[in-house]
């Protein structure tokens, strides 16, 4: 019998997005270990309780610590990224990890409809300024429930301050 996962990275009640990548990694350091067939990871964007927005760069971390193991990601919102972009990013992934990477392909509209828009930025979706607003919001949230002292919270003002340049 074949086994496989798929993994979210869900943040457990008291823990932090990193403790949930390192349990991501761990686990699929073990399932590799345990002739597990395939670790796929999924994309989920403004949750709180998801740590992986972006499979693509843990898939890298995993590369390392993994040798057997299919890896991939189930799936790709196909239509927040440039095909392009996609395809290069994989094929650098099947560098670190020959033979072994998957990707795995959806046409989910997002998860809020503020994400949704700002992962498009195209002629339909919301002009440059109204993006740059949109990630503010959306960093704020998403950092707003990791907050646990001093440093997170000068990071974050830090990383809300940036301001609109025009060309």
């Amino acid at each position: 019998m074949k086994l496989s996962i798929l993994d979210q990275s869900p943040i457990g009640v008291g823990k932090t997005p990193h403790e949930a990548i390192q349990a991501t990694l761990d686990l699929a350091e073990a399932a590799d270990k345990w002739g597990y067939t395939r670790y796929w990871l999924a994309e989920h964007h403004s949750s709180g309780t998801l740590a992986d927005a972006s499979p693509e760069i843990l898939l890298a971390a995993m590369s390392s610590r993994t040798k057997n193991i299919r890896i991939g990601s189930g799936g790709v919102m196909l239509s927040h990224y440039s095909s392009l972009k996609v395809a290069e990013v994989f094929r650098m992934l099947e560098a670190l990890a020959p033979g072994r990477v998957d990707m795995g392909l959806g046409r989910a509209p997002g998860s809020d409809q503020v994400a949704s828009f700002a992962l498009q930025p195209g002629p339909n979706s919301y002009p440059i300024e109204q993006r740059l607003s949109i990630a503010k919001v959306l960093a704020a949230e998403i950092y707003s429930y990791i907050l646990n002292g001093d440093v997170l919270l000068s990071y974050r003002l830090a990383f809300l301050s940036f301001n609109i340049v025009n060309w």
